[in-house]
């Protein structure tokens, strides 16, 4: 179970140490001995609060391709390389425990984390954006390729026409969110 912390927890999964692996492996001639898939399941207490209504939360699976929340027909995407910005808005009931499913698969060991922080939806909170990774090393980004630009053929081969560089936006809300280039 995850620890009693607020807003979440983290959990270290680790087979029994007394596991003579390299043994195992060697007589299987298979490094596919190590390999474990399990569910990890937790509790979520929601405290109840004066307006009863469900209330929008971010989760975050950090370490796990995928999670659940009550529904297993409704995948919720993880953060598997700990980026620290995949967030799956959830509407939760005050009151009511809520069940959290982490479908893991690993060799030996494996760490992950939920975190629940419940987003404010009226101070503008629902909405991020989020700076590149890696800023692209292009001068000519966004230069329209033509016979007269002195590095046309360079951007010809690399760019379309119109080019484009993704910036990550996330949107817990409600509603669309309009993101305009300026």
């Amino acid at each position: 179970p995850l620890p009693q912390e607020r807003g979440g927890g983290a959990v270290h999964v680790e087979l029994a140490n007394a596991v003579d692996w390299g043994g195992l492996v060697q007589a299987m001639a298979s490094v596919e001995v190590q390999e474990v898939q399990g569910w990890a399941v937790a509790r979520l207490a929601v405290p109840h609060q004066p307006a009863s209504t469900s209330r929008r939360y971010a989760l975050h699976c950090e370490g796990a391709l995928v999670c659940f929340v009550d529904d297993l027909t409704r995948p919720l995407a993880g953060d598997m390389f700990r980026t620290g910005r995949m967030r799956n808005p959830v509407d939760l009931s005050p009151g009511r425990v809520h069940v959290v499913y982490v479908p893991l698969r690993f060799k030996v060991r494996t760490q992950f984390r939920v975190t629940v922080e419940e987003v404010n939806l009226a101070a503008g909170g629902a909405t991020r954006v989020y700076p590149p990774e890696f800023q692209p090393d292009l001068l000519a980004l966004g230069v329209r390729s033509g016979p007269s630009h002195p590095e046309a053929a360079l951007t010809a081969f690399f760019l379309p026409e119109e080019a484009a560089v993704a910036i990550p936006v996330l949107n817990l809300g409600r509603e669309w969110v309009a993101v305009d280039v300026v």
